[in-house]
């Protein structure tokens, strides 16, 4: 007779003392980003006296005392895993409200819509809301491995220029990967499999060494009810609806939605709890096989789409139609990233990384090698390059710093910056006809043109104008927020929302922040000009008739 979950014991006592941590020793907190976990909030510690990470689990419901067991117990499975390459546990939060949070007004609005879009009531939140759950782990404020490759992807240029990310550092990164993925498969009594290994999972310290990040998350995940997107509950959906006959939807109809629709109420009824991973490091096995358990073979394929990105600086099946043509590749077709987008220019040691790769993703998961054997390959191809790690992150470090802004971002601008002057008159072409428009309209009270233009571009800018910025925006949109001063993190959470919310409302909240930090200081002068650097067109942007 089976017993229910409901009936299990709660939790010994022992465990929460040595993981709890009073919000009342938390202070200046700050809005990071939020994920499929929950939110993420920047803290201090007042008795650490460290900066710290609270990851919130955004659960809206009741949870049983069988999923507060599970909680507490997976949070000790967390602590327990202490190792250099490791992003480690250090407490657990109980329960934390947003006035323990003292958040800004403009944190507590970005929460406010995080919570609102996952189906929590406004109410719940229009003067106070609350977390059940937050785990307390260390800042890493160099951010994740998925933005280094990114930024470092769009200067090395169509496949990927070799200096774009020094070999070195490359070759580090794989193999500290694999160090870290061995020693939480190498737990005993029972390993700790991660299923969600990808660069966003994976932080970097001011050094640049490897912080492996939200493993063992796959219960609380599970019990908050928060999934990442797309995810493999996802996958298995669209992998299920793929494999219908035609004509076999409950209405009759077999398009791609109408079955996606249908499966995806079969899954949230209940008959699947398996909610971990994201489409594209998810092994072909598990989305044909949806009964299929979690084995280390789930974590060695997810790695060698991790160590393709690193190879490439590149996005995995970045060509796709949508989730349906990923899946069908993948399952039916058995294609894996290409690795002709591996750069030609490679050092020889390379190869024994790629030939690593491809066993890594075999479509015979019994064929697939242990991370204990991938060290046996990562190690040494590192020694290789040891010695010229240094330089490698000087070379980098400067690279990420110099005022390319096509390409790398910037560093920040003065936001009280005034673009245009009053001048003397001079033999220079007349200026454009979206200009002349705004002089003409200017009052005739003796002041030059360029005067009445410097009035009109230092004011702030407002919530009616942010809207026809952001559809100006599109692919320049990260630029654009590095040189307005969000930090690393935000924007990873902005790119992560892009999904959710389209690429208006992304950029749309992305200035919206930046206007509302800056206050009286967010003025159209400061924002044409970074507009203007990143050779968006805004000669007419404030002032169309």
């Amino acid at each position: 007779m089976a017993v229910r979950k409901d009936a299990l014991p709660l939790p010994e006592p022992t465990l929460i003392p040595s993981l709890a941590v009073s919000p009342e020793d938390l202070t200046d907190i700050s809005f990071i980003g939020s994920g499929g976990f929950g939110i993420v909030f920047k803290a201090t510690h007042k008795r650490w006296c460290v900066q710290v990470a609270l990851k919130c689990a955004k659960a809206s419901g009741h949870l049983s005392q069988s999923h507060e067991a599970d909680l507490l117990k997976e949070a000790q499975k967390m602590k327990m895993a202490q190792f250099d390459f490791i992003l480690p546990l250090r407490g657990y939060v109980p329960g934390i409200s947003s006035a323990q949070l003292n958040l800004a007004p403009v944190d507590l609005g970005l929460c406010s819509q995080i919570l609102q879009s996952g189906g929590i009531s406004s109410r719940a939140f229009k003067h106070d809301f609350s977390f059940r759950h937050a785990l307390v782990m260390p800042y890493m404020p160099c951010g994740s491995l998925h933005g280094l490759l990114q930024r470092c992807g769009q200067a090395s240029g169509t496949r990927g220029d070799s200096s774009a990310l020094p070999w070195p550092l490359r070759c580090r990164f794989v193999d500290q990967i694999a160090h870290g993925m061995n020693y939480l498969h190498g737990l005993k009594p029972h390993p700790l499999l991660h299923l969600d290994l990808k660069p966003q999972n994976v932080l970097l310290d001011d050094d640049y060494h490897v912080k492996i990040c939200d493993f063992g998350l796959s219960k609380w995940r599970e019990v908050t009810g928060n999934v990442e997107s797309p995810t493999y509950i996802e996958s298995l959906c669209l992998n299920e609806a793929l494999a219908k006959p035609h004509g076999q939807g409950k209405t009759g109809r077999d398009t791609e939605p109408e079955l996606l629709r249908e499966t995806k109420s079969k899954w949230s009824d209940g008959e699947s709890t398996k909610l971990f991973g994201t489409l594209p490091y998810v092994p072909p096995e598990y989305l044909r096989d949806t009964h299929r358990k979690p084995h280390h073979t789930f974590d060695v394929y997810s790695f060698a789409i991790v160590v393709w990105e690193i190879l490439t600086l590149t996005t995995p099946y970045a060509n796709a139609v949508n989730s349906f043509h990923v899946v069908e590749c993948v399952v039916k077709g058995n294609q894996r990233p290409s690795t002709d987008d591996i750069p030609e220019d490679r050092p020889r040691e390379a190869d024994s990384l790629i030939r690593l790769m491809t066993s890594c993703w075999d479509c015979n998961p019994k064929a697939r090698p242990s991370f204990y054997d991938c060290i046996k390959v990562t190690e040494p191809v590192f020694n290789a390059f040891k010695d010229n790690v240094l330089t490698a992150r000087q070379e980098l470090q400067a690279m990420l710093s110099q005022p390319d802004q096509e390409q790398l971002g910037w560093g920040e601008l003065n936001m009280t910056t005034t673009i245009f002057r009053p001048v003397q008159e001079t033999s220079k072409p007349p200026c454009s006809e979206s200009s002349a428009k705004l002089m003409r309209s200017a009052p005739l009270d003796g002041a030059t043109p360029e005067v009445a233009l410097d009035d009109a571009l230092n004011v702030t800018v407002t919530n009616q104008e942010l809207p026809k910025i952001a559809e100006l925006l599109g692919k320049k949109w990260k630029p654009v927020g590095r040189a307005l001063g969000l930090r690393e993190a935000q924007l990873e959470n902005l790119e992560h929302n892009y999904h959710c919310y389209g690429m208006d409302e992304v950029t749309y909240q992305m200035l919206r922040s930046w206007r509302e930090r800056e206050g009286r200081s967010a003025t159209r002068a400061t924002l044409m000009k970074v507009l203007k650097s990143a050779k968006v067109m805004t000669d007419d942007i404030f002032w169309q008739t």
